[in-house]
Order: C-alpha cells, then sequence, then structure tokens
C-alpha cells in the first residue's frame, strides 16, 4: 500500500497545518503543492507517474464553506464540461470521521478553483492511465473554524500512521 498526501505549501493555509501534523511512514508520501496552480498540477501528476499509490489524499482548504469547521469530500471534479468522479470509496472516511463527531458532508458537485483544477488532473491522469489508484479532494475549513489537530489525528488513525510530536 502506497498513500500520497499532498496540500498547499502556504503557512496560511489550514491542508499544510494538517500535513504538518501527520510523520509519514514507509508507506506514506507528502508533498506539500505550489500556489501556482500549473506548477501545482505537474508536481502532482509527477509523483503519480514516478510512482504507484494505492490512494491519494488531496487536501484544500474551503473558504466558502457556511457551516463552521465542515469538512467535505469532494465525490466529483469537473472542467470543461468534463465531469470525473471519484472511484474512492469515501463513504468509509466519512462513517469514521462522522462517528468521531466531526462535521463532515460529501459533495455531489464539482467546485470551483484550483482544488477542483487538481483533483481533475489527478482523476483524469488515472482514468486515461487506467490505473487502480484511489483518489478523493478534501476541503478542510479554514484554520479558525476546526479543529486541526482533531481532523488530523482521526485521518492519521484511519490511515494507520503515527502522529508527528509536536
Amino acid at each position: 500500500m502506497n498513500i500520497l498526501l499532498a496540500g498547499s505549501r502556504s503557512n496560511e493555509n489550514s491542508s499544510k497545518l494538517l500535513l504538518d501534523l501527520i510523520t509519514p511512514k514507509y508507506y506514506i508520501d507528502k508533498l506539500y503543492l505550489s500556489e501556482q496552480v500549473e506548477r501545482a498540477k505537474e508536481q502532482l501528476i509527477n509523483h503519480m507517474r514516478r510512482k504507484t499509490y494505492t490512494c491519494v489524499l488531496l487536501f484544500a482548504m474551503n473558504e466558502t464553506s457556511e457551516l463552521e469547521g465542515q469538512v467535505t469530500l469532494e465525490t466529483v471534479a469537473e472542467q470543461d464540461g468534463t465531469i470525473y468522479r471519484t472511484n474512492y470509496e469515501y463513504d468509509k472516511l466519512y462513517e469514521f470521521l462522522t462517528q468521531r463527531h466531526m462535521n463532515v458532508t460529501k459533495s455531489e458537485k464539482a467546485e470551483q478553483g484550483a482544488a477542483n483544477e487538481l483533483y481533475y488532473e489527478a482523476l483524469q491522469t488515472i482514468y486515461e492511465n487506467t490505473q487502480s489508484t484511489k483518489c478523493v479532494l478534501i476541503n478542510v475549513p479554514e484554520v479558525a473554524q476546526i479543529d486541526v489537530m482533531k481532523l488530523a489525528y482521526n485521518i492519521i488513525k484511519y490511515l494507520d500512521t503515527p502522529l508527528k510530536v509536536l
């Protein structure tokens, strides 16, 4: 099993804080993505081509959520009218997090912006190359709205990896 966790490299981004809390194991890679969308796409696709991943979890900061502290599992990505649906079994992660009292929802519509573009590129690569890699985009609220430690703890528990000592 190989897992790729990817999120922003910007210090103001909750996805970076979440990644910072996770200590990679031999089967988990972390990727801090550029703030420039085209460069971030290139980084992500290069990682996915260099190594076969069982699972890719993309983290993005959701600044538009109206519900405070809400984590959203994105199920589709869209670009120019073409839609890709995740092949990730997100129901298990959704259930795992909701059982641990996390405010989690699933989105059936593609969001706009850089995160959607990255997600689209990842899913397109998977589908075009008939890879078995599972991929999901997880929108994380702003740091002020969420207990990032609790979310990181639950995600690493779900993935069975240790928490970094702060």
